[in-house]
């Protein structure tokens, strides 16, 4: 429904490194038993626009994002974390509620699961700390 609220989670699907492609079919397959679940809120792919294209797309996509705060761990440059086009991961946001549920497919299915952040209601995407810092009434 594309509304997504303060305080919802947002989770990265999918491993930090280049993944194959029958890594990308069992992401594709869990996204749709999510959202016949209605477990998920909005969810974008970061494959050919990376990580944080896909963060600021998600801002300009979903109804009511004011901001969100980020934190991605990875042996991965920031620049090829963020902006790396090659990665097979999706991108998700929910309610806290189903963050087990999230955890228990994604386990099942051998899909790797980081809650990357939350939204918030500041008006900036902020990652790692304030290493990248945008303010999102700038777009």
């Amino acid at each position: 429904n594309n509304t997504v609220f303060k305080n919802d989670y947002i989770i990265l699907l999918g491993n930090l490194k280049k993944s194959n492609h029958s890594d990308n079919i069992k992401i594709k397959e869990l996204l749709k038993f999510l959202n016949k679940k209605n477990i998920i809120k909005f969810s974008i792919s970061t494959y050919d626009i990376g990580i944080g294209n896909a963060l600021l797309s998600s801002i300009l996509l979903c109804n009511n994002i004011s901001g969100m705060n980020i934190y991605i761990k990875s042996s991965n440059s920031i620049e090829d974390l963020l902006f790396g086009d090659k990665f097979n991961n999706y991108i998700i946001f929910l309610s806290e509620e189903y963050i087990f549920d999230i955890q228990k497919y994604s386990n099942t299915d051998k899909i790797s699961c980081l809650t990357i952040g939350k939204v918030t209601n500041e008006n900036h995407l902020i990652i790692n700390d304030g290493l990248v810092n945008i303010d999102i009434n700038k777009l």
